[in-house]
């Protein structure tokens, strides 16, 4: 971050293991202005599953199925 600039960070996120919530935890103390994101992967891969279960995405999940079983072919 010092050597970047820690004004051109917006964020910090990683995984919630404890060592990569402390350095989050410690940066947000450190630079108040950024954003500490927690585990922003795993939310967004939950969120995306449960939102393609509905039924307007029926059709996408069908396509997709066909797309792929064809691309590891």
């Amino acid at each position: 971050i010092l050597k970047i600039g820690a004004t051109n960070f917006a964020a910090m996120c990683s995984d919630d293991t404890g060592n990569t919530r402390k350095a989050r935890e410690l940066g947000a103390v450190t630079y108040p202005w950024l954003f500490n994101l927690l585990d922003p992967c795993h939310h967004l891969h939950n969120t995306s599953k449960d939102v393609t279960q509905l039924t307007d995405f029926t059709t996408v999940r069908s396509h997709v199925r066909v797309w792929v079983r064809g691309s590891c072919q």
